[in-house]
């Protein structure tokens, strides 16, 4: 068993916004509905389970009306996906990820701002949650990523073995400058499972859209015949060049000058090594 204290909370994630910084408290009250079964003849009461769960959330902190901070993401009143981390924020170790929640959507009933003599303004909120309230593991900490990151097969998950359908993966972006390239692309993986991708772009890419469940997108990862295992997450940036529109995964290409200062792109790795990491035979990663 592992204690842990405020010091150790990795990430409180809202809609993309990292409110870490403003937080004083966070608390996640979880419910299961029970009904009196007590009849006739029973001298003790009793009770059961109706199969309904529920959740409450409540958090307090300062007043910061900065870009992202707290008074952003409060003063909607709005539904937000959230994912919080009470056991640090590092990537898993010896085969066990860090344990964290994610909240498939947060309603917001209510905003209070407070201000006391002698004291900094406080800014707190309750939520009810609206779905499911899921026990996960952190598969990819939250830290900036600046160049082609790769993936975190090497420190992954060990799920043990299962065969249970089903699942979700929480995605929080709370900043996005791709600079010159043109998106990122987000896999969850799980050995022997599908993969599933979600594609990230700077255009159009909203605060409200950055906290994502991949289950509302309609990719569920569900288990196939082979037992799931091991859980990791990988990650690709891809750049485009002039009018060809030209994609690719910044490990498999690299951009040169030949003589006459034009662009050209060369391979850097073998068609074998393409056809190793899943490229097909008539995939279009070049297009006109």
């Amino acid at each position: 068993m592992v204690r842990y204290g405020s010091p150790d909370v990795g990430f409180i994630l809202q809609g993309g916004r990292s409110l870490l910084a403003d937080l004083t408290t966070h608390s996640i009250d979880r419910e299961a509905i029970i009904e009196e079964t007590t009849v006739l003849g029973d001298a003790d009461e009793q009770h059961a389970k109706v199969g309904i769960n529920k959740a409450a959330i409540t958090q307090e902190g300062f007043f910061d009306d900065g870009t992202d901070r707290i008074h952003d993401a409060l003063v909607g009143l709005t539904e937000e996906i959230a994912c919080v981390s009470d056991a640090g924020n590092a990537l898993p170790s010896a085969g066990v990820a860090r344990p964290c929640v994610g909240i498939k959507g947060q309603i917001q009933v209510n905003y209070q701002r407070a201000a006391s003599r002698g004291e900094l303004h406080k800014a707190s909120a309750s939520y009810k949650a609206n779905g499911i309230v899921e026990e996960c593991v952190l598969l990819a900490h939250h830290v900036a990523r600046t160049a082609d990151p790769g993936d975190t097969e090497s420190t992954s998950h060990d799920n043990a073995a299962s065969s249970a359908a089903g699942g979700a993966a929480y995605l929080q972006v709370s900043a996005l400058a791709l600079g010159g390239f043109t998106n990122v692309q987000e896999e969850r993986a799980k050995r022997n499972i599908e993969r599933q991708r979600l594609r990230l772009t700077e255009r159009g890419l909203g605060l409200q859209e950055r906290g994502l469940d991949i289950r509302e997108r309609g990719q569920d990862i569900t288990a196939q015949t082979s037992a799931e295992r091991l859980l990791f997450e990988r990650e690709e940036m891809h750049k485009r060049f002039g009018q060809q529109k030209v994609e690719f995964d910044a490990k498999q290409l690299k951009l040169r000058k030949d003589a006459d200062g034009a662009q050209m792109l060369r391979f850097r790795t073998t068609i074998k090594e393409l056809l190793d990491a899943g490229v097909q035979p008539d995939d279009r990663r070049i297009r006109n």
